[in-house]
């Protein structure tokens, strides 16, 4: 989720250099996908938490195991990868 400020590009260097990083996305990240997010920015931060937490939940039904994450609207939320384990 984008966080006020700093657009996708930015926060993904800023992981890629250690700053704030997810470390899953320092050791791991290759690029990002902006066909896959473009057509969701500007998002309002409370709709952003919310399609967040509502990704993270289909997510899990479809199998993927998933790490990381932000306290969100008082609860805490993930996003991840796909379980090799599925």
């Amino acid at each position: 989720m984008q966080r006020p400020g700093l657009n996708p590009e930015e926060r993904f260097a800023n992981h890629k250099a250690g700053t704030k990083a997810a470390s899953v996305v320092k050791r791991f990240g290759i690029r990002l996908l902006p066909e896959l997010y473009a057509h969701l920015n500007p998002m309002p931060f409370e709709a952003a938490a919310q399609m967040e937490m509502d990704l993270a939940e289909d997510l899990r039904r479809a199998g993927y195991t998933l790490t990381g994450g932000h306290w969100v609207l008082g609860r805490r939320n993930v996003l991840g990868s796909p379980d090799p384990e599925v």
